[in-house]
């Protein structure tokens, strides 16, 4: 009997290879697509990372490629 192996596969993709490779793709990615402007990003709308920075990620505060890359990147996601 042939046994077929099962490959793990996770729709997790890093943020840090996203902003070295394709850095206008992650730009999109941010875009808050619920405003007719598209002059904004997503909010963050969480107060997970407030300790990372009180203003920057506040649940209020636009999500920036800055914000999620780099050492924040490897934390867990947004």
């Amino acid at each position: 009997m042939l046994k077929v192996k099962k490959e793990q596969f996770t729709a997790d993709i890093s943020e840090n290879v996203i902003r070295e490779k394709m850095p206008e793709v992650l730009k999109l990615l941010l875009i808050d697509r619920t405003t007719l402007t598209l002059k904004r990003n997503i909010i963050g709308a969480t107060q997970n990372y407030i300790e990372c920075g009180k203003k920057k990620y506040a649940e209020t505060a636009q999500i920036t490629p800055d914000l999620i890359t780099g050492d924040i990147g490897e934390l867990n996601s947004f």
